[in-house]
């Protein structure tokens, strides 16, 4: 989905692992960024997909609001891998639909998707580079605790996902995010600098 002079970036990584900051870097170096997280937000919003989730799920996942409860579903999904498959086959195609439009109409030169399950959904051919955020697992979940999640929540949610020592083997350039959000934010910037020329 690249042009000529047009770089399209996928970043990856686990929960906690600081990948939406670096998005962020990049954001305010004048990149568009995507947010695969809000677009899953979005599609839990249609009337469709709520009532397909509800049959399965029950009328607790809905909140006060009329909305999807993520934090209930995701009590519900991260300690089954049988719900967990039934809701990515729900509610991904949708997500990759509306991914993929998003990247091929975004104006700027430099367009990011920030995705943690971007190697999981296997669209690293989207990409001119695909970056992974990696840290150590209690870093992660140290974080997300910091974040308000509760600990065997935290746990159980980077359980779930693919471990970095995985994801390393699919992705261009690996950034190893233990240390201050401002020794992020200079890694950020250096990679800029090597990779949007």
């Amino acid at each position: 989905m690249a042009g000529k002079g047009r770089f399209v970036i996928g970043i990856a990584g686990n929960a906690g692992s600081g990948k939406s900051e670096l998005a962020q870097v990049f954001k305010d170096l004048g990149a568009g960024v995507i947010s695969a997280d809000r677009i899953g937000w979005e599609v839990l919003k249609q009337e469709s997909v709520k009532e397909r989730l509800v049959k399965k799920f029950g009328q607790s996942i809905i909140d006060a609001r009329g909305e999807v409860s993520r934090r209930c579903l995701g009590r519900l999904v991260f300690c089954n891998p049988l719900l967990r498959r039934y809701l990515d086959r729900v509610v991904h195609p949708e997500m990759l639909a509306r991914i993929k439009q998003r990247i091929r109409s975004c104006p700027r030169r430099v367009v990011i998707l920030d995705a943690a399950l971007l190697f999981d959904w296997k669209i690293e051919k989207w990409f001119d580079w695909t970056i992974l955020v990696a840290a150590p697992q209690s870093v992660k979940q140290g974080r997300l605790v910091k974040n308000g999640l509760p600990r065997e929540l935290a746990r159980r949610l980077l359980h779930g996902q693919m471990k970095d020592r995985v994801a390393r083997r699919k992705a261009d350039i690996v950034v190893r995010n233990t240390g201050s959000l401002g020794e992020l934010k200079v890694q950020g910037r250096k990679l800029w600098r090597g990779i949007v020329r």
